[in-house]
């Protein structure tokens, strides 16, 4: 395990395992006081240039799973209080699609009464030029 993040039901712990050259390349779900044979596999990358990591947003409502390389990164979100106890696996949400020269970083703040707002550091190694923008996506809890 490289690093992990409580789910907001404070029993769900997300963590990542590694291949046998230490390239974290999951994310798993945990349930405590369930043993790990019962853990649920989230997410998988099987491209050997990428890290997997995990993490959550400053406002705590998404676990974000960020897939980084040395010049481009890709950032999937979970809404952080998922169920597991019905069986089914969250919904996943790439905020950007990797795109080769280009890494960006999400955060998510609630901005309006029932809806929050994305927003994502971008910088691309051309030009080293950073941006910061307000996405909109069409995905709410």
């Amino acid at each position: 395990m490289f690093n992990f993040v409580w789910g907001n039901d404070n029993k769900t712990v997300y963590y990542t395992r590694s291949t046998d050259v230490l390239r974290p390349h999951q994310v798993w779900a945990h349930q405590v006081g369930t043993p790990q044979e019962s853990d649920v596999l989230v997410f998988q990358e099987d491209d050997d240039s990428i890290f997997i990591d995990v993490g959550s947003t400053k406002d705590q409502r998404f676990v974000t799973i960020n897939g980084n390389s040395l010049s481009s990164s890709e950032v999937r979100v979970l809404d952080a209080g998922h169920d597991f106890s019905a069986g089914a696996l969250p919904e996943l949400t790439v905020i950007a699609p990797r795109a080769e020269g280009v890494e960006y970083y999400v955060d998510h703040h609630d901005v309006r009464s029932l809806q929050g707002v994305f927003f994502e550091q971008k910088e691309t190694t051309d030009d080293n030029d950073q941006q910061l923008s307000e996405l909109t996506l069409d995905w709410r809890l």
